[in-house]
């Protein structure tokens, strides 16, 4: 058997789509932490067997940490998501559950053709690490994110072995700047906009002492397989008012562009600071997201760019 995990801060719509979307391609369990108690999907999965709720309130984090993590500061995002995840692994191993992966809800795991339990009951690996794929947005609004994307960035060496992938990687980028691809450097050299470590699924039998956001931290050396062909689509940055919403909250409007190393970070918060349109913003967030269909051809050419289409049916 199969879990997911997730911590999440979502709409209705994205959760219930983040759901039925998994449960629907062969997870066999969902564990939900709410990050706000006041989640409008909470209580939302009750009927349904195949989801485990929980409402991260504060009760829950005086009793819920686990007596090794109570150094751990739930303040911060990403100490809940460890906390949250290691308690969804305990509990995943009381179920019988053999596979569990922690996820963002605006992640979704693909095999394609492949059935993710088939690949799992024939590997000798204990940790499989997936193939990322970072969603190109082509629209300002959405209704559902994951239908209404079908255009990804991917690395070209993603069939290569580990040692090459790197070099490869840079020679392609090096390639598309040369031929006269533009819009996806807007600002910087980085291909990929958000996190470019993808994330893992592990053994629940590992001796694993708290699962980290990208993997577990075991307390002995395990080897760490990158399938070639499981991906996991990472849908950043879909929509403009989310976007904006997002880099608000994470400037806060404390920072100084000076205080970041991060090229589009210091961009944001020099224009944030400024005071712009909304003609401003809308045409900021095009230039750092969307990818003009010139550029997009001369990608694809490359192996940089990948359109995967998920039937509706599946949300």
């Amino acid at each position: 058997m199969i879990a997911i995990t997730t911590t999440l801060k979502s709409t209705p719509e994205q959760t219930s789509a983040f759901v039925r979307y998994h449960l629907n391609t062969g997870i066999d369990h969902i564990f939900l932490f709410f990050d706000d108690p006041n989640d409008e999907s909470i209580g939302r999965f009750d009927s349904e067997t195949r989801v485990t709720e929980t409402v991260c309130d504060k009760d829950y984090w005086k009793t819920g940490i686990p007596e090794h993590l109570s150094g751990f500061d739930p303040a911060y995002l990403v100490y809940r998501q460890r906390i949250n995840a290691t308690n969804a692994l305990h509990w995943a191993r009381e179920k019988g559950i053999e596979w569990i992966c922690h996820i963002d809800v605006d992640e979704l795991i693909y095999t394609g053709r492949r059935s993710l339990k088939n690949y799992l009951q024939q590997t000798p690996f204990c940790i499989i690490r997936f193939t990322l794929l970072e969603v190109v947005p082509e629209k300002f609004e959405y209704k559902n994110i994951f239908a209404e994307n079908s255009l990804f960035k991917m690395p070209a060496a993603h069939k290569f072995p580990t040692t090459l992938r790197y070099p490869w990687n840079s020679l392609m980028l090096k390639i598309a700047k040369f031929i006269g691809v533009q819009s996806p450097f807007f600002v910087t050299n980085r291909y990929f906009r958000a996190h470019t470590k993808s994330k893992v699924i592990v053994r629940t039998d590992l001796d694993i002492k708290d699962m980290r956001i990208h993997g577990p931290e075991c307390t002995k050396s395990c080897f760490e397989y990158r399938a070639r062909k499981l991906f996991l689509l990472h849908y950043d940055s879909c929509g403009y008012q989310f976007w904006l919403d997002r880099w608000r909250f994470k400037l806060g409007g404390s920072e100084k562009p000076k205080q970041s190393k991060q090229e589009v970070t210091r961009y944001m918060m020099s224009l944030l600071a400024g005071s712009p349109s909304d003609e401003e913003l809308r045409d900021a967030y095009e230039k750092l997201h969307f990818i003009t269909p010139k550029d997009q051809r001369k990608l694809r050419r490359l192996g940089l760019i990948k359109k995967i289409d998920l039937p509706e049916t599946l949300f």
